[in-house]
C-alpha cells in the first residue's frame, strides 16, 4: 500500500490540485504508470550509446480520456542526475504485434503516431512533463498491447538500462 505522503507528492508532480485533475468530476482517476526501473551502477547495466530509441510496452485496465510522459535523466537508485541534456527526438504512441506464441513483439502495428515533437530535458535532472494527450485515436484501450517509444540523442553518457529502458 503507497502512503498518503507518497502519493500527494506525486500528484502534486503531476500538477493536479488534490487527488483528480483540475476541471473534471470524480469519475475521473490519475494513474501513476512507472515506465523503467533504474539499474544498479554494475558495469553490464550501463552502455554508451548516444542515438537511442526505446519502445516501453505498456497495457492498462482502463480506457484513458487524456494522459501524458513525464521524464527526466536521473538515476532514481543511485539518486544521481547526469550533467547534460538529452535531445529527445519525439514520443510515439501505438500498438504492438502480438506474435503467433503470444508473446510480445516490440513492433509496431500498425505504425505508430508522434504524440510529442521534439524537445530537450534539462542538464541537471529536472522532471520534463509533456503536453497532455487527447487525441480519440491515441488513447490507451483497455488490455491492448500498446507500446510508447522515446528517441533521444546525446554526446556521451553512461546509460543505465534496467525493465524497460
Amino acid at each position: 500500500m503507497t502512503p498518503n505522503d507518497v502519493l500527494k507528492e506525486w500528484f502534486s508532480r503531476a500538477g493536479t490540485n488534490g487527488y483528480y485533475p483540475a476541471g473534471v468530476g470524480s469519475t475521473y482517476r490519475l494513474a501513476g504508470t512507472p515506465l523503467n526501473c533504474s539499474a544498479s551502477n554494475v558495469s553490464s547495466f550501463i552502455d554508451t550509446q548516444t542515438n537511442v530509441q526505446i519502445r516501453w510496452p505498456k497495457k492498462l485496465a482502463v480506457k484513458t480520456n487524456r494522459w501524458r510522459v513525464h521524464t527526466r535523466n536521473y538515476c532514481d537508485r543511485a539518486a544521481i542526475a547526469d550533467t547534460g541534456a538529452l535531445s529527445v527526438t519525439g514520443i510515439w504512441f501505438g500498438t504492438q504485434v502480438i506474435a503467433s506464441d503470444g508473446s510480445l513483439s516490440g513492433t509496431w502495428a500498425p505504425a505508430p503516431t508522434q504524440v510529442q515533437g521534439a524537445f530537450t530535458t534539462d542538464a541537471g535532472g529536472v522532471e520534463y512533463v509533456s503536453p497532455w494527450v487527447t487525441t480519440a485515436g491515441s488513447q490507451f484501450v483497455p488490455y491492448a498491447e500498446h507500446m510508447i517509444s522515446l528517441g533521444y540523442t546525446r554526446a556521451a553518457q553512461n546509460n543505465q538500462k534496467g525493465v524497460g529502458g
